[in-house]
């Protein structure tokens, strides 16, 4: 399927996003475990490429049928929750862990209420829809891209990692100018994008 105009990306949006809730408990579970292991296939071999230094990663906190990244991530000391601050704004990070107290961000999803920011190297965005050119369909607000972009024009030389079920690919997003691809897509089939 190609996705070229906004009532057809709407119309995929509510399509995956129905197929994601229709999934049972075990299905979804069989899912997100092969995708971890991808994913941490993916993450040990990126890992052995970089330095000592701390390396902080973005998480997400998961919702409506979302991939789970966090048990893949729960030794690593450098983690970072994003936030929405208000709609037409970049996404702010904040370090996280286990107990830390959480707040609901405007969109009333949980992250960490400290006021400290961190800027990840790594930052895993969650996919409803994805394409092989790195492209992604989220939930309309714009976020990801919209960050991602300043972050890049500031020169930010991180990389986003795009995580979702195979179920969601389609053959083109159609990019528009504000999209902003992905460096690299992992979903249960497997790394299906690599760009760098």
């Amino acid at each position: 399927m190609i996705v070229p105009d906004p009532s057809v990306r709407q119309a995929l949006r509510r399509r995956m996003l129905a197929w994601r809730r229709g999934l049972a408990p075990h299905e979804w579970a069989a899912l997100n475990g092969r995708l971890l292991a991808h994913l941490g296939r993916w993450w040990h071999d990126f890992r052995a490429r970089l330095a000592e230094s701390p390396v902080w990663v973005g998480l997400y906190w998961p919702m409506k049928g979302e991939p789970d990244l966090r048990s893949l991530f729960a030794d690593w000391p450098w983690r970072a929750l994003p936030a929405a601050v208000a709609p037409h704004s970049p996404l702010l990070f904040r370090p996280w862990h286990e107990g830390v107290p959480m707040i609901d961000d405007c969109y009333g999803i949980p992250t960490p209420a400290s006021a400290e920011t961190v800027r990840p190297e790594v930052v895993f965005a969650p996919l409803v829809a994805f394409d092989r050119q790195g492209y992604r369909l989220g939930y309309g607000g714009g976020f990801y891209d919209r960050t991602l972009a300043a972050w890049r024009a500031e020169g930010w030389q991180g990389i986003a990692v795009g995580v979702g079920f195979a179920a969601a690919e389609v053959a083109s997003l159609a990019p528009e100018a504000h999209d902003v691809a992905m460096d690299v897509v992992v979903s249960d089939a497997g790394v299906v994008y690599s760009g760098i």
